[in-house]
């Protein structure tokens, strides 16, 4: 079991470096130096990419060789690396208000990482800058371990038989935990729901609402007034702008479609997973009709409602 050790460590550790600025940028913002973790950037780093496939891969082995009750048992040990990425972006989501103009240290610090993390003692101490760059390099580095934890556990659960036998009972409440939920930045999602609420049935909004802010799913379908590609496309816009946070996309298309249902040709739809993947997961299928946009101004993403949902908002 020592590569799935070696697996689940890596996940946890992010090897956040110092690097000496040059000699003619000592004085930029007082600091010598500069936070990089453009090597672990899934975008930037191939060896980093590479690192963790074959990581996956060992790990898989390691645990497929075990009897399927201690299959099993070990799957549960990935819910609290889970619990650590949800952690993380709780803490990003409700830091963003500190996040202004460069150097971002004191948001950079107020994300506590150390307590999820394997990571350096970050302080003033060490006369480094955290730059925009090296912030998005985080998040999309926790993003990318959050993915690699998904297929790994996708992996395993296509191979282990989850049409269990009486004798093997912890299968599916283990499979009912697979799920993360997205949470809404604060001001984002009262924000969201002030444009979009006429777009459901009075009696449905206050659920719509509580869904948003709270995360308590309604137990039954809220049904979105208009097209469905423009719900879907309102969601990726606000995952793809940090504004929804705490799961990935596979995740945020299981919410949408436990949750959500709309109107097509004036009859009522379910979402269906092929459907959501090629808005959300790709540009398979673009919205022509968006209700809104997000736009970054002052280092911050706003939401602004499109020309078409103002017209409507007027009826």
């Amino acid at each position: 079991m020592e590569h799935f050790k070696d697996f689940l460590i890596r996940l946890q550790t992010l090897d956040i470096k110092v690097i000496p600025a040059k000699p003619a940028t000592y004085d930029y913002k007082g600091k010598p130096a500069y936070y990089d973790l453009s090597h672990e950037s899934p975008y930037l780093s191939p060896a980093y990419r590479n690192e963790l496939k074959k990581l996956r891969e060992l790990a898989l082995t390691d645990i497929l060789n075990l009897p399927g009750e201690q299959i099993l048992f070990q799957l549960k040990r990935l819910e609290e690396v889970k619990e650590l990425f949800y952690t993380f972006w709780k803490n990003y989501a409700s830091s963003q208000a500190l996040r202004g103009t460069e150097p971002l240290n004191a948001f950079l610090y107020n994300l506590d990482l150390g307590k999820s993390f394997i990571v350096p003692r970050l302080s003033d101490e060490d006369q480094a800058i955290a730059s925009d760059y090296f912030i998005d390099d985080l998040k999309d580095t926790i993003r990318s371990r959050e993915q690699v934890l998904l297929e790994f556990e996708q992996s395993v659960l296509r191979i282990v038989p989850v049409n269990s036998e009486p004798d093997n009972p912890v299968v599916k409440p283990l499979k009912q935990q697979l799920k993360a939920e997205p949470v809404f930045k604060e001001l984002a999602a009262s924000d969201f729901f002030d444009l979009v609420k006429d777009y459901f049935e009075t009696e449905d909004q206050p659920l719509l609402k509580e869904l948003l802010t709270s995360g308590k799913e309604p137990g039954t379908l809220l049904l979105f007034k208009d097209k469905g590609n423009s719900l879907a496309d309102a969601f990726k816009q606000l995952f793809e702008a940090n504004l929804i946070v705490g799961c990935n996309k596979i995740e945020l298309i299981h919410w949408i479609i436990r949750n959500f249902a709309f109107f097509d040709k004036g009859t009522p739809k379910n979402y269906t997973e092929k459907y959501l993947q090629d808005i959300i997961s790709s540009n398979t299928k673009s919205c022509h009709s968006p209700i809104l946009d997000v736009k970054k101004r002052d280092g911050q993403f706003l939401i602004f409602p499109t020309q078409k949902n103002n017209r409507n908002r007027k009826l």
